[in-house]
Parts: C-alpha cells; sequence; structure tokens
C-alpha cells in the first residue's frame, strides 16, 4: 500500500461532504497542507471510509497519478457491464490537459470507463452545478449510447463525489 504523503487533495473540497462542510476548493478544517490535523482521531466517514484509488496497489496507477500531482483523485466506483467504472474528479474546474490524454489513454489500456464532471465556474465562484462526462473504450461507449441500462451507468457516478 502507498500512503498519501504531502498529498491533500481530499480533504481540499473537491469530494463534497456535508458533514465536514467541503465544497469545491474548501479546504477541511482540519488540513494543514501538508497532512491531516486530526488523521490519528479522523472520523470514519468521511475520512478513514474513503478510498483513494491512487493509494490501493491493485489499481495499477503510477506514481504521477497522485492527486496533487495529476490533479484528479481517481476512485473504483464499480462495475457496469464489463467494464470498471472509475469516477475522476478534478482538484480544479477542469481537468488538467495532460491529465486527460494520460487517462484516456489508460482507460483504453484497461479496458475501463471513466466518470467525470467539469464544474461550472461564474465570476470565479464555483456555482456548484456541472456537467457530468464519460469516456472508455469504443465498445463500452457504442454500449452505453444503446443500453437501456444507461441509468445505472450515470447513477454510479451521482454519490461518487459526495461522502
Amino acid at each position: 500500500m502507498r500512503d498519501c504523503g504531502d498529498c491533500t487533495a481530499c480533504c481540499e473540497g473537491w469530494l463534497l461532504s456535508a458533514k465536514m462542510k467541503l465544497y469545491p476548493g474548501s479546504r477541511c478544517d482540519h488540513c494543514t497542507g501538508s497532512g491531516c490535523g486530526i488523521y490519528n482521531e479522523r472520523p470514519e466517514t468521511p475520512c478513514r471510509s474513503f478510498k483513494c484509488s491512487w493509494l490501493l496497489s491493485q489499481a495499477g496507477l503510477p506514481p504521477e497519478a497522485r492527486p496533487d500531482l495529476s490533479g484528479v483523485i481517481l476512485v473504483e466506483l464499480g462495475v457496469w457491464g464489463q467494464w470498471s467504472v472509475f469516477s475522476a474528479t478534478p482538484t480544479s474546474a477542469t481537468m488538467k490537459d495532460w491529465t486527460f490524454t494520460w487517462l484516456k489513454s489508460f482507460c483504453l489500456d484497461q479496458s475501463i470507463a471513466i466518470l467525470f464532471t467539469d464544474l461550472e465556474v461564474i465570476d470565479g465562484e464555483f456555482t456548484g452545478r456541472g456537467q457530468q462526462k464519460t469516456f472508455g473504450p469504443p465498445d463500452m461507449l457504442a454500449e452505453l449510447a444503446s443500453a437501456g441500462d444507461a441509468d445505472k451507468f450515470w447513477n454510479l457516478a451521482r454519490e461518487a463525489t459526495r461522502f
């Protein structure tokens, strides 16, 4: 298993939490900027139960995919059809170009689907709205376009960034 090191992306408000009063760009009160000030006493939900895919060796993510380096928090959501589905939560309004390029390649190489949301910003402020998007292997996208159970796919992500 890996450790977070100096990464605090999950504590910076990109993953939403009413309990911790987190919203895009709002850092948790306990985040020191280099870790958690209450790490040993942190709550089960949302903190201890959160599973960052970069930390999990079975996800096969390279070192540069660490959220503070890549600008995206990856979480495995489950399976839809024959594809594993991950959420990719940008740590800014939009995903970095090189990260987006790398994720598309990773999807094709691993035959997985990625769900993500481009967050809406008006006058420099996050509105709380965004546009949900996906990418993945061509056969997955074709099945999604014709699937009668496409709602099951989109529902995997509805709560992915809320904890």
